[in-house]
């Protein structure tokens, strides 16, 4: 088959053949919404469908006690499908030692309550070191736990920061 140019009502730069589409500039837009790429299947099922992809920054809160403040110095997520991936930087400054919980996840975790997230992080309170963050299923926080002291949440102190990258599932 040979190839065909379509032109016409911005359809410049398109061309199709018996294999390929290839769209020399400009995006690829659906008209309706649900709908999305079919990838590594011979028909359209949901499960092969991706439909979803977002880029964004996000707001992590204190969901520990008041007599912690968050500075945020970058926090952003990247959802593809299901699968979350956040990234954040916080500086904390505590007026005593407190437990660190961090709210304001841009999706809630996954409600099946098989799937739980753990992610390590960098840390310096009062010594550097790393502990682990953990998102609970049906969750839209994180604890922030410690490695050194049997899993319990973190104890922060003044002027220490926590560094972390942490995927996880959502059901939307």
């Amino acid at each position: 088959m040979a190839l065909t140019k379509v032109t016409g009502s911005g359809a410049d730069g398109l061309t199709l053949s018996s294999t390929d589409v290839t769209v020399a500039s400009g995006d690829l837009l659906f008209g309706t919404s649900a709908k999305g790429v079919v990838l590594g299947a011979t028909s359209n099922t949901a499960a092969n469908t991706l439909e979803d992809y977002e880029e964004g920054d996000w707001t992590p809160t204190n969901n520990g006690t008041s007599n912690v403040t968050l500075d945020i110095r970058g926090a952003s997520y990247t959802k593809i499908g299901r699968c979350v991936v956040l990234r954040f930087y916080i500086g904390i400054t505590a007026t005593s030692s407190d437990n660190c919980i961090i709210g304001g996840l841009p999706f809630t975790s996954s409600a099946e309550n098989n799937e739980f997230s753990v992610g390590t992080f960098n840390h310096n309170s009062g010594s550097a070191g790393e502990g682990l963050c953990r998102i609970g299923y049906d969750a839209n926080t994180i604890n922030v736990l410690n490695t050194n002291n049997n899993y319990k949440t973190w104890n922060l102190f003044n002027n220490s920061f926590i560094i972390s990258t942490i995927p996880y599932f959502t059901d939307s």
